[in-house]
């Protein structure tokens, strides 16, 4: 189904909408700027493909809140959360206790930070990879983050 052969009425029927999104989340980027911005929308779109995230509003994919909905539901696709997001460390520390290597999409400060990085290795211990590289050669840190994982 190409949503953009659908009638007018059909596209902007809410309920067929999300009937839509839930067989291919992707199709949201077809759809008007409004149901981009509808929150529970994207949702659907995103538990069915987290790749929607890339055709929701700026405003969604720069809502803290909404972020971290996605990342405690496993929907979330780092590469489409707005670059501040990615640097806020408190919210970088709950979205890596979710998924471990999101820590690859966080600012370069806080794949420095020994808190970010340790509460993602945590999660996932690969996602040490992504840890900046002094950090990484820090044995006091290496053995806590060990710890951590045992």
């Amino acid at each position: 189904l190409d949503f953009r052969d659908v009638s007018l009425a059909l596209q902007t029927d809410r309920a067929f909408v999300l009937e839509v999104l839930e067989c291919s989340g992707l199709t949201l980027g077809y759809m008007s700027q409004e149901l981009r911005a509808d929150a529970e929308v994207v949702l659907t779109a995103c538990y069915r493909t987290p790749l929607a995230l890339q055709s929701a509003s700026w405003e969604l994919r720069s809502n803290r809140d909404f972020v971290l909905e996605l990342a405690m539901r496993g929907r979330l696709d780092f590469q489409s959360v707005t670059w501040e997001l990615l640097a806020d460390k408190e919210l970088m520390l709950e979205l890596v206790k979710h998924d471990g290597f999101g820590l690859q999409f966080a600012s370069r400060e806080l794949q420095a930070d020994k808190e970010v990085v340790l509460a993602a290795v945590v999660h996932s211990w690969p996602a040490l990879q992504y840890a900046s590289g002094d950090l990484r050669k820090e044995k006091k840190t290496m053995l806590e983050a060990v710890e951590r994982c045992g």
